[in-house]
């Protein structure tokens, strides 16, 4: 190889190069979020109220904000991870159709049972333990 065919390949760029570099700046984003992620979940589990329901237990703590917040813990005891990701869907779905008071975080851990119980038992459980948690965070 001559001068010029070197020149030329460090002229070259190769596009992976930029992606890899907005990958690895994303990871930096998140790992960044994540530790403030995990003090408000202790903080909640600290603070919060909590109150057991027959398919959930849900731990509630007002925030200083006027939007609610939702945190979901799906554990291994749940099952599989299609499991899992059934009690993620319905507790998303819970919180979407059932508007809480403003200004409330909620983290739902999910029980084993959840994944097999239909939707509208599922709201009832939900409505009533959620009521019993915000008359005792109040």
């Amino acid at each position: 190889m001559d001068i010029k065919e070197r020149e030329l390949e460090v002229q070259i760029k190769d596009p992976m190069d930029d992606v890899e570099k907005r990958t690895l700046s994303i990871i930096r984003q998140m790992e960044q979020e994540w530790p403030e992620m995990t003090k408000e979940f202790k903080k909640i589990q600290k603070f919060g109220v909590r109150t057991h329901g027959r398919f959930m237990t849900l731990l509630v703590h007002p925030n200083q904000q006027t939007l609610n917040r939702l945190g979901i813990v799906a554990s291994r005891r749940v099952g599989s991870a299609t499991r899992r990701n059934r009690a993620k869907r319905l507790v998303r779905e819970l919180f979407r159709k059932n508007k809480t008071p403003l200004g409330l975080d909620v983290v739902v851990l999910a029980r084993r049972e959840m994944p097999d119980i239909d939707l509208p038992s599922l709201i009832v459980d939900y409505k009533s333990t959620l009521n019993k948690a915000a008359k005792r965070c109040r």
